[in-house]
């Protein structure tokens, strides 16, 4: 199965900032944005440089298959797992970020504005679905839901959760050709799934 575009490749690494909403915020578009944006890579080049990852251990439901290889720019954000299925085609990756311990005042609660008032300005054609705070596992998590179109027309539905840990972010991204719904028991598999892995690793 041909792996979606978007995260394939990336080149843009934003530099972190120190208010605890803005550094994830801004993981986040290190972790989204592609370097086949024009806006941020004029030349269209693209980052085809395939580093190894190392088996991430989580176990993914049927007919999704882990991948192991991804871009050398995506390795260096901190990609630790990618996987893929079909039939719908769709895409999980999942990032870690260590960043210190998070702001006392910080507040789970403003995330998922903050990531949509981001993702208005940097995501072309974006129409958002839904923003909220959820769970993964025992975590507290920003989630948005939202469509994007591609060139040539190709609607992708994707929908975003960041993690916040105290000294880590985990940034888990699903991505269909689909409707979000056709996957939907999936990511709730592998989202309880990650859990166990991200209280394992958070510390």
């Amino acid at each position: 199965m041909k792996l979606l575009p978007d995260l394939r490749n990336k080149a843009v690494i934003l530099k972190l900032l120190a208010v605890a909403v803005l550094v994830i915020v801004v993981g986040l578009f290190a972790f989204q944005l592609g370097s086949n944006d024009k806006k941020n890579n004029p030349s269209g080049s693209q980052d085809t440089n395939k580093v190894s990852l190392p088996p991430s251990g989580i176990d993914y439901p049927s007919g999704w298959k882990e991948v192991g290889s991804t871009t050398s720019a995506n390795k260096a954000s901190g990609v630790i797992a990618e996987a893929v299925r079909s039939n719908p085609d769709a895409t999980v990756i999942v990032r870690e970020e260590s960043g210190g311990d998070l702001a006392k005042d910080f507040d789970i609660n403003k995330l998922p504005d903050e990531v949509v008032s981001r993702f208005k300005q940097e995501v072309e054609n974006f129409s958002l679905i839904s923003k909220s705070v959820v769970k993964v596992g025992s975590f507290q998590a920003a989630k948005v839901d939202y469509k994007e179109k591609e060139s040539g027309n190709t609607v992708l539905s994707n929908t975003m959760f960041i993690v916040p840990t105290g000294k880590k972010t985990y940034y888990i991204k699903y991505q269909t050709t689909a409707e979000l719904s056709k996957i939907g028991d999936d990511i709730t598999a592998i989202n309880t799934r990650l859990a166990e892995y991200i209280k394992s690793h958070a510390s």
